[in-house]
C-alpha cells in the first residue's frame, strides 16, 4: 500500500522560495556537520571555546549509526544551553538530524522523530522543524510502502501519532506571527489529516481483528478535531467552513461507530474515547444525537458496561445542553436494559473482586475483567453523591461520607438484588427523567433485609439523597403527583429507620429529615407533617441533636450560619405542632445569629421561625427575632447595593407580622417607627421607580397603621413622599388614598398641611397612570379651601376628556360645578369640553358639538373658551359651523386682535384637513383664498404661525414646486429673520422665475417680533426636512438637521443661563428680605 499526498502544503509555507531540494538540505547539513570540529584543534582557532571532552564525530557508516546519533543530541542539548548557539542550531536541528545520515542507510523515521521529540523542548520547536516534521512522514510513507505489510501498519501508525503530538507541541508554543498567515503547522495539519485518515480506514479494513490498533480510530478523530479548533482559532475560517468541518466530523463519527458495530467486537478504549472526545468537544456536536447513538448501541449490545458508564458519567450528568425528549428516551432504553439484566441476574452467583480503584479527574477507572453491571452501578452512585449539591443543606461533611461509604462498597463482592437493582433504578430516572418517579413511587418492592444490610442501607440513603433533591425541585408545582410521591419516599425511610435506627450517621439523618420537612412545606403538604410529627418518639435523639447544635453551633461563621437557622426552623416546626418547644434553645440561635452577615438564610428561616412562635401566641420571642431583622433591614438600606432588592422586598412582605407584634404591644412604635425609617430610605436610596404591589401595600399600610410622621423639612420627609409615589405607581393607590383619608380627616393631624399640599402632586401621578376612578376620588379628599383646587379640578377633566372617560368625566363635573357658581361667568376649557360638549377633545363627534352655541359662550375671557370651541367645531368635521362661530365673534366684536389671530389660524388650518393627496392644486387656492378672506377682515394679523401654515400647502404641491424651488424658498425664509443658513443652489437663475406672490405679502405683513423655537422654528424645519426627504435631497436634509441641533443647544444654553439668573436674583431678594428682617428684629 502506497500512500499518496493529496493536498500538498501551500508553497507559501515555506517561504517564498519554496521548499528546499534534497541538495540543498545535504548542503545545510554538511555545513552544520563541519562546523564542530574536533576537540584537539589549537589554542587559537574559532572553535577553542568548546570543551575538549567532546566526543568526536562518527564517521559515515552504518555500523556507528548509534554513536553519531548520540554525537547529535549532544550538539543539540549544549545548544540548548548556550543562546548564541540555540539560535543557530533552531532552525536546522532536525534538518541536521535527518540529513546527517547516509544515503543507503534506512532508518527507523517514527525512532527518529520519537527520539528527536524527546530531547528537544518546546522552545527550540520552530516553522523549519514542523515543515521538516511533514517532509518526514513523506519519507516515512515511502520507506514503509518498501517494507511487508505487517511492520508497513505498526510503525505506520506509530509515526502518526508522534507526529500529531509534535505538531500539537509546535501549536501550542508559538503564536501565528511567526509563521505565514497560511502556514501554521495547524493549518498544514488539517491539509494532511484526510490523507492520513483515509489510509487508517484502509488499515483498519485489513487488520480488524486487530484490537491493539483499533482504538487508534477515536485517537485519530479526536486529534482531527482538536487541530482543526487550533487552527480555527490562528486564521480566520468562514462560518460556512466551520460548518462543513462539523459536518465532516460527524460523518466520520457515524462511520466509526458504525463500522464498529458491524464488527460485533467489544471495544471499550474506543467508545470512551468518543464519549471524551464529544465531552470535551461539547460546543461542536449536538449530545442529543450522541446520547441516541450510545442508546443505541446499548440496545444492540447490551454487555458494553464500561459505555453505560461513560455515558452516564459525561453526558446525562455533566452535560447541561441535553433536551428532555432525548433524556426520555434514552431513560427508556436504559430500563428496558435493567429489565433483562434483573431477569438474567441470580443472587448466588459472585463476581470477581476488582484488581485496582483508581481516581483521576473526577472519574473511576476500574481495572475488572469483564467489568459488570454492578460495578457500572456502584460507580454511578459515587458520581450521584459527588456531583450532588450539599450546600442546600450546609452540611459539606455529608459529601465527604458519602464518598467514602460508596468507595466502600467496591470491595464487597455480593451480588446485586431486585430491591438493589430498583434503587439504582431510581438513582438513574432522577438523573435522566426526574417526570418517570411518579410511575416508580407506586410499584417499589419491600425493603427485605438480609445478609447483606449494610450494603443495601448506603445504597437507600444515596438514593434518597437524590431523590429528595429532585423532588424539592419539583415542589414548586404541588401538585397531587408530587404529594403521592413525597408520601410513599416518607414510608419507605421511615421503615429502614425504624428497623435499623442508629446504622445512619446523624448528618445524613439530618439532611434527609430536612429535605422531607422543606418539600412538604414548599409543596403545601400538611398532612406529611403531621406524619412526621406523629413519628417523634422514633426521631427524638434527632431533636436532641437539633437543640445541641442550635445552642453550640458554630454561629461565627457564616456559611455555618444559614445551617444552623435551616436546623431551627426544623426544630421550632416540628416541636410547634407536638406542643413541646424549648424557648432557651430558639432564643439562643436568634442572639447568636445577630452575627450573620449573609442575608439569604437569615431572611428565609428567619420568616419561617417568626410565623411558627406567632402561632402560638409566644410573641416575645418572635419580637426577640423581628428586632434581628431590624437590625439587618437598616444595614441593608444604608449600604445601597442593587443586589439587596430581592431581600429588600422579602423584609418588606413581613409587615402583616409586624402590625400584629404591634398590635399586642410587644414591640415599641419607636422600634417600629425606626423599621419604616430605614424601609423608606432604602426605596429612596435605590431610587426605585415601581416595587411589587404587595410589599408597596403593606408599606403604606405599616406607615398608616403605626401613625409614623416624619418632620417637614427633614431627608425623612423626602424619603415618606417618594414611598407615597411609589406605591401609587406600584399599583398601591388604594392604600395611599386610605392614608389620605385618614390624615386629612382631621385638621389637627401634624401632617395634614404637608398632604395638603402634597396631594397635587399625587394626583398628577394618578393622572399619569390613568387611574381616573382614583383620582376622582382623591378630588373628594380635598379640603374645600385649598387654593389649587380649582386648578386641580380643571386638569383632572381635562385628561379625563383625553382618556375618553366620560362617566367619570360627567360624575366629576356634576359634583364639582360649584367652583364656577361665584362667577357664572368665569368658564374655562374644561366647562367648554363638558357642560356644552361632554367628549374627547382630541376625536370628537360631530353631533356632539351640536351644543355649541355662540349666544352661551360669553366669559369675561373669551381666548380659552373661543378658541376650544373654535377647536372641537374643526376636529369634528364642522367647518361650515366654526365658519359660523367665527362670524359671529366677529361681529360681537369682544376679542382681542390675538385672539382673533388664534381663530383664524384654526380656520386656515382646517384648509389642509384632510390632506388631499391628488387636489393639491385647489388645497393651495382654498389656503389662499381665505387667507384672503382674514386678510380683509379689521382684527385679522398674519403672524409667523400664518406663514407656516401658508407654506405648508405650498410646499405639499410637489408637481409645481421642485428642489431648486424649495430651496430658494427656504432662503427667502432666512432673509426674512428666521434663523438658520442659506442652502446652496446649483441651478443657476431659472429658481428666480419662481413666483413668490402672495408668500411674500405674508412675509411682509409677519410682525418682526420674537421667534419663538418650538412655535415657530422647528415646525417650519421640520416642514422642509420632509419636503427634501419626499423629493429626494438627502443633502439639504442633513443640513437642515444639523441646524436644528445647532439651534436647539443654543436656545437650551440660553434657557440655562437664564434659570441661573432667576436664581441668583431670588436667592439675592431671599437674603435681602432675611437680613431686613434681623436688622428690625435686633431694633
Amino acid at each position: 500500500m502506497v500512500a499518496r499526498y493529496r493536498n500538498p502544503p501551500h508553497p507559501h509555507a515555506y517561504g517564498f522560495r519554496g521548499p528546499p531540494s534534497p541538495e540543498r538540505l545535504r548542503t545545510l547539513a554538511r555545513a552544520e556537520r563541519d562546523r564542530y570540529k574536533p576537540a584537539s584543534f589549537t589554542k587559537g582557532s574559532k572553535n577553542a571555546a568548546r570543551p575538549a571532552s567532546r566526543p568526536t564525530p562518527p564517521q559515515k557508516s552504518s555500523e556507528d549509526y548509534k554513536e553519531k546519533e548520540w554525537d547529535v543530541f549532544v550538539d543539540l542539548n549544549r545548544a540548548r544551553s548556550e543562546p548564541a548557539a540555540a539560535i543557530a542550531h533552531d532552525d536546522r536541528s532536525l534538518v541536521q538530524f535527518y540529513h546527517l545520515l547516509p544515503p543507503k542507510s534506512e532508518p527507523d523515521p517514527a525512532l527518529l522523530l520519537t527520539r528527536f521529540l524527546e530531547s528537544t523542548s518546546d522552545e527550540s520547536l520552530s516553522r523549519y522543524n514542523a515543515h521538516a516534521i511533514i517532509n518526514l512522514y513523506h519519507s516515512a510513507q515511502h520507506w514503509e510502502s518498501s517494507r511487508s505489510q505487517k511492520t508497513m501498519t505498526s510503525r505506520h501508525y506509530s509515526l502518526l501519532i508522534a507526529l500529531f503530538g509534535a505538531l500539537s507541541v509546535i501549536t501550542s508554543a508559538y503564536e501565528s506571527t511567526l509563521l505565514p498567515r497560511r502556514a501554521t503547522p495547524s493549518a498544514l495539519l488539517v491539509q494532511m489529516i484526510p490523507q492520513a485518515y483515509s489510509d487508517h480506514w484502509k488499515f483498519i479494513k485489513l487488520v480488524a481483528k486487530d484490537k491493539e490498533e483499533a482504538g487508534f480510530s477515536t485517537g485519530l478523530i479526536d486529534r482531527y478535531w482538536l487541530m482543526r479548533q487550533e487552527s480555527a482559532a490562528a486564521v480566520a475560517i468562514p462560518e460556512e467552513e466551520r460548518i462543513y468541518r462539523r459536518r465532516e466530523f460527524n460523518a466520520h463519527l457515524k462511520r466509526a461507530m458504525a463500522y464498529h458495530r458491524r464488527l460485533h467486537v467489544q471495544e471499550p478504549l474506543f467508545h470512551t474515547d468518543i464519549c471524551s472526545t464529544l465531552v470535551s468537544h461539547g460546543a461542536e456536536v449536538h449530545a442529543d444525537h450522541v446520547l441516541d447513538q450510545m442508546g443505541r448501541i446499548l440496545l444492540e449490545r447490551p454487555g458494553l458496561d464500561p459505555l453505560l458508564r461513560k455515558v452516564l458519567w459525561q453526558l446525562a450528568l455533566t452535560r447541561s445542553d441535553i433536551s428532555s425528549e432525548a433524556r426520555s428516551r434514552f431513560a427508556d432504553v436504559v430500563n428496558a436494559h435493567l429489565t433483562d439484566a434483573a431477569a438474567q441476574d441470580k443472587p448466588s452467583s459472585p463476581r470477581p473482586p476488582p484488581r485496582s480503584v483508581t481516581m483521576k479527574s473526577g472519574e473511576i477507572i476500574v481495572d475488572v475483567a469483564p467489568p459488570t453491571l454492578d460495578d457500572v452501578y456502584v460507580a454511578l452512585f459515587r458520581v450521584v453523591t459527588s456531583s450532588f449539591d450539599m450546600s442546600t443543606f450546609e452540611w459539606p461533611d455529608i459529601a465527604q461520607w458519602a464518598r467514602t461509604e460508596v468507595t466502600a462498597l467496591l470491595s464487597q463482592t455480593h451480588s446485586s438484588s431486585h430491591a438493589d437493582l430498583f434503587w439504582q433504578h431510581i438513582i438513574l430516572l432522577a438523573t435522566a427523567s426526574p417526570s418517570a418517579l411518579e410511575v416508580q413511587a407506586t410499584q417499589s418492592p419491600d425493603i427485605q433485609l438480609g445478609d447483606d444490610v449494610y450494603r443495601r442501607r448506603w445504597i437507600f440513603v444515596c438514593s434518597l439523597l437524590a431523590i429528595l433533591r429532585v423532588c424539592e425541585a419539583q415542589a414548586y408545582s404541588a401538585d397531587a403527583n408530587t404529594r403521592r410521591v413525597l408520601s410513599s419516599f416518607w414510608n419507605m425511610w421511615l421503615t429502614a429507620h425504624r428497623a435499623s435506627p442508629h446504622s445512619c450517621p446523624a448528618p445524613v439523618e439530618r439532611a434527609i429529615l430536612l429535605g422531607f420537612i422543606r418539600t412538604a412545606g414548599l409543596a403545601g403538604d400538611e398532612t406529611l407533617l403531621d406524619e412526621i410529627i406523629g413519628a417523634l418518639p422514633t426521631l427524638q435523639h434527632l431533636l436532641l441533636k437539633y437543640e445541641d447544635y442550635v445552642r453550640t453551633g458554630p454561629f461565627g461563621d457564616s456559611g455555618r450560619a444559614g445551617a444552623a437557622l435551616e436546623l431551627g426552623a426544623a426544630y421550632v416546626q416540628i416541636h410547634a405542632r407536638a406542643g413541646s418547644l424549648d424557648w432557651a434553645g430558639v432564643c439562643c440561635a436568634v442572639h447568636r445569629a445577630k452575627t450573620v452577615t449573609t442575608e439569604d438564610g437569615l431572611n428565609n428561616y428567619a420568616n419561617q421561625l417568626m410565623r411558627h412562635l406567632l402561632r402560638l401566641r409566644r410573641s416575645s420571642a418572635a419580637a426577640e427575632l423581628y428586632h434581628v431583622l431590624v437590625e439587618n433591614v437598616i444595614k441593608f438600606a444604608d449600604q445601597t447595593r442593587v443586589e439587596m432588592c430581592q431581600v429588600f422586598a422579602l423584609e418588606l412582605s413581613t409587615f402583616p407580622l409586624a402590625m400584629q407584634l404591634h398590635d399586642e404591644r410587644v414591640m415599641p412604635r419607636t422600634k417600629m417607627c425606626a423599621v419604616l425609617v430605614a424601609l423608606t430610605r432604602g426605596v429612596f436610596r435605590q431610587r426605585f421607580a415601581r416595587i411589587n404591589s404587595t410589599v408597596a401595600r403593606n408599606l403604606v399600610a405599616s406607615i398608616d397603621h403605626h401613625e409614623y410622621t416624619p418632620a417637614p423639612r427633614t431627608r425623612e420627609h423626602a424619603h415618606f413622599r417618594w414611598t407615597l409615589v411609589t406605591g401609587v405607581a406600584s399599583g398601591a393607590h388604594d392604600a395611599v388614598l386610605d392614608l389620605l383619608a385618614k390624615r386629612l380627616a382631621k385638621s389637627s393631624d401634624p401632617s395634614y398641611e404637608f398632604l395638603s399640599r402634597f396631594i397635587v402632586g399625587i394626583a398628577g401621578q394618578l393622572l399619569k397612570q390613568r387611574l381616573f376612578r382614583a383620582a376622582a376620588r382623591l378630588l373628594d379628599l380635598m379640603p374645600a379651601r385649598h387654593p389649587a383646587r380649582a386648578r386641580l379640578i380643571t386638569l383632572t377633566i381635562v385628561r379625563l376628556s383625553r382618556g375618553t372617560a366620560y362617566h367619570v368625566g360627567r360624575k366629576v363635573w356634576l359634583k364639582h360645578r360649584s367652583v364656577w357658581v361665584n362667577d357664572r361667568h368665569r368658564l374655562s376649557r374644561a366647562a367648554v369640553l363638558y357642560k356644552f360638549a361632554r367628549f374627547n377633545a382630541r376625536d370628537p363627534h360631530p353631533t356632539a358639538t351640536m351644543t355649541l352655541r355662540r349666544q352661551r359662550l360669553e366669559p369675561r375671557r373669551p381666548d380659552v373658551a373661543y378658541r376650544t370651541a373654535m377647536q372641537l367645531l374643526v376636529r369634528a368635521g364642522r367647518i361650515r359651523a366654526a365658519n359660523r362661530l367665527h362670524t359671529a365673534i366677529q361681529t360681537a366684536g369682544h376679542v382681542h386682535e390675538k385672539t382673533a389671530s388664534v381663530l383664524g389660524n384654526i380656520l386656515l388650518y382646517s384648509r389642509l384637513r384632510p390632506r388631499r393627496q391628488r387636489r393639491l392644486l385647489r388645497q393651495v387656492r382654498a389656503v389662499f383664498a381665505k387667507l384672503d378672506e382674514l386678510c380683509a377682515s379689521p382684527n385679522f394679523r398674519p403672524d409667523r404661525v400664518t406663514l407656516n401654515i401658508v407654506l405648508k400647502a405650498v410646499i405639499h404641491w410637489d408637481l409645481a414646486i421642485d428642489v431648486s424651488k424649495l430651496r430658494y424658498l427656504f432662503n427667502q425664509l432666512i432673509a426674512s429673520g428666521y434663523p438658520g443658513a442659506p442652502l446652496p443652489i446649483y441651478l443657476g437663475r431659472a429658481e428666480t422665475a419662481f413666483d413668490m406672490g402672495k408668500i411674500q405679502r405674508v412675509m411682509q405683513d409677519v410682525p418682526r417680533g420674537p421667534i419663538h423655537f418650538a412655535r415657530h422654528v422647528r415646525p417650519l424645519y421640520r416642514q422642509f426636512m420632509s419636503a427634501f426627504r419626499a423629493r429626494g435631497d438627502w443633502e439639504s436634509t442633513r443640513i437642515l438637521s444639523r441646524q436644528v441641533a445647532a439651534l436647539r443647544d443654543r436656545v437650551a444654553e440660553r434657557e440655562r443661563v437664564r434659570l441661573i439668573k432667576t436664581s441668583i436674583g431670588r436667592s439675592r431678594a431671599r437674603y435681602a428680605r432675611e437680613h431686613a428682617r434681623l436688622v428690625s428684629s435686633a431694633g
